[in-house]
Order: C-alpha cells, then sequence, then structure tokens
C-alpha cells in the first residue's frame, strides 16, 4: 500500500485547547494533484486518512474518493479535529495518507508541491472559533 505521513507543527497543542469549536464546513485539507505525474487506472480512486494508535492499529478515520478529472482534493477535518480534541481518538501524532488497497493497485497519485507557489502546495485549512 503507498502512503505518506503528515504532520503538523503544533497541532496537539492546538488541539488540546478545549474551548476551540472548529467548523465542520470549513476545515479542510487541500491538496492539489500534479497531473503531470498522476496516473490513475479506473476513473477514480480512494484516499484513506489514517490514525495510527498507541498500539499501532491503523484506523481508517475518512475515506475520500479522488476522480481522474479532479484537479484538487479537498477533504473536511472539522469532524476528525473535533474527535482529536475530546480524546474519542488517541492524542493526535501525525496523519496517514493512504490509497485503498482493495483497488488501484498501480494507480499513483502525486500531490503538487513548490515553495515558490506556496499557493498550490498542501495545507490544513482550519476555521474555529472560541
Amino acid at each position: 500500500d503507498v502512503s505518506t505521513f503528515l504532520d503538523f507543527d503544533s497541532l496537539n497543542f492546538f488541539l488540546a485547547n478545549n474551548e476551540y469549536i472548529f467548523s465542520h464546513q470549513y476545515s479542510n485539507l487541500v491538496m492539489y494533484v500534479d497531473s503531470a505525474s498522476t496516473n490513475m487506472q479506473d476513473d477514480y480512486i480512494y484516499v484513506n486518512v489514517i490514525h495510527s494508535n498507541s498500539s499501532g492499529e491503523e484506523i481508517i478515520l475518512l475515506q475520500k474518493p479522488v476522480l481522474t478529472s479532479s484537479d484538487s482534493i479537498e477533504i473536511k477535518m472539522g469532524q476528525i479535529l473535533r474527535r482529536y480534541q475530546n480524546g474519542s481518538i488517541d492524542t493526535y501524532n501525525g496523519l496517514k495518507l493512504k490509497l485503498d488497497g482493495n483497488h488501484n493497485n498501480y494507480s499513483i497519485l502525486s500531490i503538487q508541491y513548490d515553495p515558490e507557489q506556496i499557493d498550490y502546495n498542501p495545507r490544513l485549512e482550519i476555521m474555529y472559533t472560541k
């Protein structure tokens, strides 16, 4: 299975503040597809957002279909952030993005990253109130 690890600086400290109320609609993980390096075997692939618990077990928090025509991927993160905050998931220790191993075993999904064009780099957008 193809996967990558994501860790956001100081997100664990941010999630420890129980006074924050996250917007489920406007808290998103946004990534732009590098179409030149992406090769999908079917019309879509599934990207799983995974948490590894303290026992090393992988828990799928969310599954997002990505179409071959997609130029970006927007994953709703508000409920996941809330679950970390209220303790229904172990403490935040990073997330894993993993292609679904049951389908599309030969697909390649490449995400853009360019320090010169920060508008198209992956980012975690968090909308919250206190």
